[in-house]
């Protein structure tokens, strides 16, 4: 993971310069509201209404007044302020938003398919842990070699899978309204795929923050504009 520290950044591939490139601050907020408010709020509002459970009041909702406190202080900052702590915001609440749609997963079998076979459960649950192993082998793998061009990361053209719940639903409801079974089965498949691209996107981030932490000689900041840095130098802001 650590690079040669005589590397220079115009001597890295594309690939190189995107894994150690911020968050473009124009779109860092919005980034941070719809991770937020769709990919982490749509598990934990399911998982309060599905039913009687000790777990959404005394665990989730918890940590998720912490995370919306954390998206509020973030939304108060300069942007240009917030670029690492904005990766480190993704990593922990895509990978909260993972560990929800991974309790999902397991809910809707038990809960709505009549799946009772514990050997099912087990088996499901290292098979999805795997996977994120797997993300981690293939980032791993992408930045091992500094000659070699990286594939396009299509993960974040991704983006409409947050809508995939809503649209499962949607689908369900007009094509197979008679069968309920049909339906959660449906809506089980939706949260898988949300389950896949949140694990992606916790891998992600998190080799990404940790990537640049230990090749910080090779990491540059976003910069207003010198009209935009004297607007701020008016207003008092200091940009950390």
């Amino acid at each position: 993971m650590r690079l040669d520290s005589n590397l220079k950044r115009n001597q890295l591939p594309q690939h190189f310069l995107s894994l150690l490139s911020f968050i473009d601050t124009a779109n860092i907020k919005f980034m941070i509201v719809t991770l937020t408010l769709v990919v982490v709020d749509i598990p934990a509002f399911y998982l309060f209404f599905i039913g009687d459970h000790i777990l959404p009041y005394y665990i989730i909702a918890p940590l998720l007044l912490l995370l919306h406190i954390w998206m509020l202080r973030l939304l108060c900052k300069n942007s240009y302020s917030i670029q690492f702590e904005s990766i480190l915001f993704v990593c922990v609440s895509s990978g909260f938003a993972s560990c929800l749609y991974l309790i999902i997963l397991q809910i809707i079998p038990l809960s709505k398919l009549g799946i009772e076979y514990a050997n099912y459960y087990i088996f499901s649950t290292i098979i999805y842990l795997i996977i994120i192993i797997l993300f981690f082998r293939i980032e791993m793998k992408k930045y091992a070699d500094t000659n070699k061009e990286g594939k396009k990361d299509i993960i974040y053209g991704g983006g409409a899978l947050a809508s995939v719940p809503g649209i499962g639903y949607l689908f369900s409801q007009i094509i197979i309204r008679e069968s309920e079974f049909l339906i959660w089965t449906v809506l089980f498949f939706c949260f898988l795929i949300m389950y896949f691209f949140s694990a992606y996107l916790t891998v992600k981030f998190t080799y990404k923050a940790l990537f640049m932490k230990v090749n910080w000689h090779l990491v540059v900041f976003q910069k207003p504009l010198k009209g935009d840095q004297q607007k701020f130098r008016e207003k008092g802001l200091i940009l950390k």
